[in-house]
């Protein structure tokens, strides 16, 4: 009737509860949302080309593939060229796939469209297609050579599986300089670089490890490449088991093969996209310029290394060198005078909160305001032992040179002389 007023419903959600829940960053999410930057300058080519490579294994049952075991069944491999202008309207600028797989009756190229990849062969024996790949590798010549994880998968895989079963040095036969070669693999030569970067050590070309880089780069809860593809390029990708994979590529169901093929093509291509999303290899040649060291350096070596080469970029104008001692100079030098001020508070379980404080930056802030440096160091005050020795050298000071700069100069409490920033200003 007109007069009834019935209440309204309220809906389910608004009756289960009053307090609304924290607002999310994005609706979809992204740990990383941030957008490319639009670049108004026109960027330059990188002159580095990038050869990405998934391998396909037929497995025994529910077990990962085993390089002393299971034989290679298809390779997937896709090349950026360096020369090719960056283009962010086009991604696949550039960018060229192909496929070498193993067949013996030639059955497999006509289930396959010929317009999924733009090169595709095919091989009677494993031998002939690892032989192949060092061709297609030798033919494009890239610079650096990637997989997401290179190895239990992609690269090494293959070098582990040449040396197991035919005793084949794959390493030598991809490296630049063939006679000279010192291409290792393995955790054992190389069990830092297994842990950090990449074992594997091809002369002439640098080796990414993805997975590892992504590791130092983005902060995730996991780092598989579902997880890196979702959270940097926003997208999502299928993860299949080695089961399901070996069962569509041993069908002859043209669909199931296809399924295979899509699969790792989207995988190679997705290794350089994740490589040019986080500007890895362009920011890694930035800071190896800059720097002033080579291109792997930036990846293997500590902070030390790259502090004292960029000291030596600032030092050389200035015509100082960065001398090097050996093990025997080191051991001859002076025996530790004084000791860094370190307030720790004493072990002990305390039941009450405990306030630490310390300075802020208090040696460069010394070393700025007193202009201590390698450069302005003037020798001691006092000889000790009849040698003015300054590390594992003996410092000759000219004759005469304190009473000419007497009131321009800095006496640490350790004795040593520093010229004031008047005189010389530190390099440090």
């Amino acid at each position: 009737a007109k007069g009834n007023n019935i209440p309204s419903q309220k809906p389910a959600s608004s009756a289960l509860s009053q307090i609304e829940g924290p607002t999310q960053k994005d609706r979809h999410g992204f740990k990383y949302s941030q957008k490319k930057p639009t670049r108004n300058v026109r960027q330059e080519a990188q002159y580095m080309s990038v050869m990405s490579l998934e391998v396909h294994v037929n497995t025994r049952g529910t077990l990962v593939p085993n390089p002393e075991e299971d034989e290679i069944s298809c390779i997937f491999w896709c090349v950026q060229d360096g020369e090719t202008e960056i283009n962010d309207d086009d991604d696949s600028a550039g960018i060229t796939a192909g496929i070498i797989a193993l067949s013996e009756n030639e059955s497999l190229a006509a289930r396959i469209s010929p317009t999924m990849v733009s090169e595709f062969e095919e091989e009677q024996t494993e031998l002939d297609l690892l032989t192949r790949l060092v061709d297609v590798v030798r033919q494009r010549d890239p610079d650096i050579l990637t997989g997401y994880e290179v190895h239990n998968s992609s690269w090494g895989y293959l070098i582990e599986r040449a040396r197991y079963k035919y005793d084949y040095d794959l390493c030598d036969e991809l490296s630049r300089v063939k006679t000279n070669s010192h291409g290792r693999i393995g955790k054992g030569n190389d069990r830092w670089g297994f842990n950090h970067t990449s074992s594997i050590r091809i002369t002439g070309r640098h080796m990414i490890n993805i997975w590892r880089a992504m590791r130092g780069e983005l902060n995730l809860l996991q780092y598989t490449m579902e997880n890196v593809v979702f959270h940097l390029l926003h997208q999502r990708i299928p993860h299949y088991p080695f089961q399901d994979l070996t069962k569509w590529f041993t069908s002859k169901r043209p669909r199931d093969i296809a399924k295979v093929i899509n699969y790792f093509l989207s995988r190679i291509q997705l290794d350089l996209k994740i490589i040019e999303s986080n500007e890895l290899i362009s920011r890694t040649s930035e800071q190896a310029r800059i720097l002033g060291i080579d291109f792997f350096s930036v990846f293997s070596r500590g902070s030390q290394f790259k502090v004292e080469s960029l000291m030596f970029r600032i030092a050389k104008p200035e015509n100082f060198i960065l001398i090097s001692p050996g093990k025997k100079q080191v051991g001859q030098q002076n025996a530790l005078e004084c000791l860094p001020l370190v307030m720790e508070p004493q072990s002990d379980f305390y039941t009450s909160p405990l306030l630490v404080l310390d300075f802020q930056s208090l040696y460069p802030s010394i070393m700025i305001a007193y202009n201590y440096c390698y450069s302005t160091c003037l020798g001691r005050v006092v000889s000790w032992r009849g040698q003015n020795k300054l590390g594992f050298i003996d410092f000759r000071r000219p004759a005469g040179l304190l009473e000419l700069f007497k009131d321009q100069i800095n006496i640490a409490p350790n004795g040593i002389i520093y010229a004031k920033q008047e005189v010389r200003k530190s390099l440090l």
